[in-house]
């Protein structure tokens, strides 16, 4: 395995990254996303992730290492998602996911209008 989605694809499931893998190495579970061992280090799906929630795993925040063997777990037992599918919208979605989306907006990784800014705009106002 190469990369690893952690905490902040929990309750935002965005699929920006499911769009661009050339392996279709992601799988779904009911409020986020997970990467299989098919991963082939291609890192293209960082980039699209507007929760920064996916890092290459010697990068993994030494308090979500175990995203690591969670990401292994689960891709065996949750369904392979080939397409982009709306993301989750939950009212309670992170302060920390929201943040990051406005970080990639002023590095000028992200657009204003697009959905996720809305999304986050709507719920923390």
């Amino acid at each position: 395995m190469a990369y690893v989605v952690t905490d902040n694809c929990i309750q935002c499931k965005y699929t920006d990254c499911v769009e661009v893998c050339p392996v279709d190495c992601f799988h779904e579970g009911p409020n986020f996303l997970v990467i299989s061992e098919d991963c082939v280090d291609c890192d293209m799906c960082v980039a699209e992730c507007p929760a920064n929630a996916i890092f290459y795993e010697d990068d993994v925040p030494e308090k979500q290492e175990s995203f690591i063997a969670l990401n292994l777990e689960l891709s065996q037992e949750w369904p392979n998602i080939t397409e982009m599918k709306k993301p989750l919208v939950y009212p309670n979605i992170s302060i920390g996911v929201c943040l990051a989306v406005m970080n990639k907006i002023l590095a000028g990784e992200l657009y204003p209008w697009k959905k996720y800014t809305i999304l986050c705009t709507l719920t923390h106002t």
